[in-house]
């Protein structure tokens, strides 16, 4: 109650602030459809320079490895991913896990501070700064695999997204991506800023856009103040129209 009397007392004297707006809608219980570019932008820009040591050292954060776990299982039968995109790319982390069962891995990502982090691995061979919507636009072809680790959690109604990925997919084409759970019927974003997705509104959103769900399994997503973060990871196979 307090946090949120203060961001508000924020907001009157600079109206704004991103960091602030978007508290206020965390804290009073507000949910828009997705977090706003800027503020997404801004986080980003400023946590890049120990993202990835706060990751996976403080937050024992491992889901790199859980979708190449699942990217695996299905894919027994091919030695390589054609074509792949990942989506929010960041510094590059789920783009390490997977250069070696990609030929062409395309990267996404709206902080030009991570692009550059991600650019001095040389795993991917092309960057794109943008969001993941228009990100997606920008590539003329179809892709084999779509990458899409701890984005959601900046994103609410994710019909756009779906609809974008099915538009660069062919039959099989694969998406594997994280989310933190809520019981909530669709998705909220929650107290701490971030969004969390139902099980229910990823099964109906598989089936809107004609996705097969081939694996799906709950899990902790991330520490914080040493307890798990409740989430669930995916692997869809896209059926074609």
């Amino acid at each position: 109650d307090m946090a949120l009397l203060y961001f508000q007392k924020v907001l009157e004297l600079t109206p704004n602030h991103i960091i602030a707006k978007h508290m206020v809608n965390s804290l009073s219980g507000n949910t828009p459809e997705e977090s706003s570019k800027d503020y997404v932008t801004l986080l980003f820009d400023k946590y890049s320079d120990h993202f990835e040591y706060d990751l996976v050292n403080n937050l024992e954060y491992n889901i790199p490895n859980k979708l190449r776990e699942l990217v695996d299982n299905l894919n027994r039968d091919y030695k390589s991913f054609g074509k792949a995109v990942d989506l929010g790319c960041g510094t590059g982390l789920c783009g390490e896990r997977f250069k070696d069962i990609v030929e062409e891995l395309i990267g996404i990502d709206l902080s030009s501070k991570m692009l550059l982090k991600a650019s001095q691995k040389s795993i991917y061979s092309f960057l794109i700064h943008d969001d993941i919507i228009n990100g997606i636009r920008s590539i003329k072809e179809i892709q084999d695999l779509f990458i899409c680790a701890d984005v959601f959690i900046y994103l609410g109604k994710l019909d756009k997204l779906f609809y974008e990925i099915i538009s660069k997919s062919h039959k099989d084409s694969i998406f594997v991506f994280s989310i933190e759970l809520t019981e909530c019927k669709d998705f909220i974003l929650q107290k701490s800023g971030r969004y969390a997705h139902s099980n229910d509104y990823i099964n109906n959103l598989a089936d809107r856009y004609h996705f097969n769900i081939e694996s799906n399994l709950n899990l902790g997503i991330r520490k914080e103040m040493g307890e798990w973060i409740p989430g669930s990871i995916y692997a869809l196979r896209y059926m074609g129209e």
